[in-house]
């Protein structure tokens, strides 16, 4: 959470905790079946938004790429104007 909090839409961070303290309570309650279910909706989680997290990485890396062949097409002038 510390490493992805910042990347997460707070409804998101709300999900995940929400989903850790259900967790939690099937853990000191010992109930096996909600702890796989929460165990699950986490991994799910994760997967999905690491997903979102390397689209938008390469999103950003394509449009650097972009802006760095806009900048290379530069060309300079046949003439020099002297003043």
């Amino acid at each position: 959470m510390k490493e992805y909090g910042k990347k997460l839409t707070k409804n998101k961070i709300k999900i995940i905790e929400g989903y850790l303290l259900k967790l939690k309570e099937a853990i000191n309650l010992k109930q096996m079946l909600d702890i796989d279910t929460y165990i699950e909706k986490i991994n799910n989680f994760w997967a999905t938004s690491q997903e979102i997290f390397n689209k938008n990485q390469t999103n950003n890396q394509s449009n650097k790429r972009d802006k760095k062949d806009v900048d290379s097409q530069v060309q300079d002038v046949d003439y020099e104007e002297v003043k």
